[in-house]
């Protein structure tokens, strides 16, 4: 059984943080934001999965207008519930056996 690392919903800097791993194959590369873990097919360049990781964040940056109270209940069910976003190149029929 895989692991699933603690996460917390700080802000991060996702561009330092994708990692290379065998681990999730076909999955070559992964990046966690924000208690979201986005997977990268090994034909998706990991600077692109750092990017998809900084605008997932980007999205939820707090302002005057965040309801943090909600925010905060979103990352908790995301965390809880193992929520994760696959990035692949062209589309799903270029994957078939996934």
């Amino acid at each position: 059984m895989v692991s699933v690392p603690d996460l917390d919903s700080s802000p991060v800097k996702s561009e330092s943080l994708v990692v290379g791993d065998e681990c999730y194959a076909p999955f070559t590369t992964y990046v966690d934001v924000k208690n979201l873990r986005i997977f990268g097919l090994e034909e998706v360049d990991p600077t692109f999965v750092g990017n998809v990781g900084k605008a997932y964040e980007a999205m939820f940056e707090s302002t005057s207008l965040t309801d943090s109270g909600m925010q905060d209940d979103l990352y908790a069910g995301m965390k809880q519930r193992y929520v994760f976003q696959r990035v692949g190149y062209i589309g799903p029929e270029y994957y078939d056996e996934i």
